[in-house]
């Protein structure tokens, strides 16, 4: 299998001019090099392309936050650093197209799978870093997260999403939000489940890799239907 057209992955990352040779083992999933017999995959670079991350946030935070205090800044980082986070920025670079996978593991649908996307992200981010410099790194990163996280601060109510339900619930109706597994897909490795939350007279479904994570999806896109439509009826 041949890794499809690195070089608009590498325009994307902002380095067309740069080699990048770490770039395909970060884009090497251990299936793949198992089936493959290689003596690489991208885990190496996905613990170094973590600490770098969070370095970038850090400054990042620190610079734009001039208020904030350390407890604030450090709730936002958790916010950004989540799974969900880093796979939607993925995502953003398509980087599951670019993914080398084991045949078990791509029928499965681990190419779309939060859980790998996210890794991939950060040993693309070791790799960049090892290959082009820290500068690279905050280039590259800059644009997606300004366009996916435009306001970190309204990241923090989302680190709990179940938790900021469960409050509103209570505060505003005294009631409680209850959560109702609809379907569970997938080999038992990589089970989706699909859960709906309920509250007074709104319904709201959410998906995820896992009974907890389907359930904060679900609270976090009845919250958002709730700011959008006002929270009374």
């Amino acid at each position: 299998m041949v890794v499809p057209d690195l070089e608009k992955l590498k325009a994307q990352l902002g380095v067309p001019e740069q080699a990048l040779p770490h770039l395909e083992e970060a884009l090497t999933h251990r299936s793949y090099a198992s089936e493959n017999q290689l003596d690489y995959d991208y885990q190496r670079l996905e613990f170094l392309g973590d600490a770098v991350l969070e370095l970038v946030l850090s400054e990042s935070l620190f610079r734009r936050y001039p208020r904030s205090d350390e407890g604030e800044m450090s709730k936002m980082r958790s916010a950004l650093v989540r799974e969900e986070s880093f796979a939607r920025l993925a995502r953003e670079w398509n980087l599951g197209s670019y993914l080398r996978l084991g045949r078990g593991e791509r029928d499965s649908g681990g190419a779309d799978r939060n859980s790998v996307l996210a890794d991939i992200f950060e040993a693309v981010i070791g790799a960049l870093y090892l290959d082009c410099g820290l500068e690279a790194v905050k280039q590259a990163v800059a644009e997606p997260l300004a366009k996916l996280f435009p306001e970190p601060l309204a990241l923090l109510r989302e680190l709990n999403p179940k938790g900021t339900l469960q409050e509103l619930a209570q505060e505003r109706w005294g009631a409680h939000p209850t959560y109702e597994i609809l379907q569970i897909r997938g080999p038992g490795h990589a089970q989706i489940y699909e859960v709906e939350v309920r509250l007074r007279n709104w319904v709201a479904a959410g998906r995820g890799e896992g009974r907890r994570a389907a359930e904060s999806c679900a609270a976090r896109n009845l919250l958002a239907y709730l700011r959008r439509n006002g929270d009374e009826r």
